[in-house]
């Protein structure tokens, strides 16, 4: 088993650059939650059903877990949703950035490995279910409602 403690992971990537793992995972009431693990930590225990993100229930003890890089509250109807690191070349600011989504936002989230800062960027569409990548690293965003969408550069 390469993980353990995943509630519902949806989606999951690894990093062509760096052969890291990119796992959102859905929380249950809580937290939604994003992790990253290199190959050597494989079998890693994010620590469901001991905890929800960082946040242990009532009682929970485990010697060992690891902790999602990016966490948020959900505050109804979220849903963690997994993409990929950018490394295509069409939007150089993106460069090394983990691209996501929520469910219940209109936009994606932008997390820098490097600084742990999470951006928000704000788009008009909405239930993106899943991301594609292409052969050249360009992103690809997947809308339950509005279908497939090319990542561009703004004009």
């Amino acid at each position: 088993m390469a993980f353990l403690g995943l509630r519902n992971p949806w989606r999951f990537s690894v990093d062509p650059t760096t052969g890291d793992f990119w796992i959102a995972d859905v929380g249950q009431d809580s937290k939604e939650e994003i992790n990253r693990v290199s190959r050597s930590e494989l079998g890693a225990n994010f620590g469901w059903n001991i905890r929800e993100g960082t946040e242990a229930f009532s009682g929970s003890t485990v010697a060992t877990l690891t902790d999602p890089v990016h966490e948020w509250d959900n505050l109804g109807g979220s849903s963690a949703i997994g993409g990929f690191v950018y490394r295509g070349s069409a939007i150089k600011e993106l460069q090394g950035k983990y691209l996501f989504a929520d469910f219940a936002e209109s936009g994606i989230f932008l997390f820098d490995p490097t600084s742990k800062e999470t951006t928000f960027v704000d788009l008009p569409i909405n239930k993106i279910v899943g991301f594609g990548e292409d052969a050249n690293g360009e992103i690809f965003l997947l809308s339950l409602s509005s279908g497939v969408f090319a990542l561009l550069p703004a004009q």
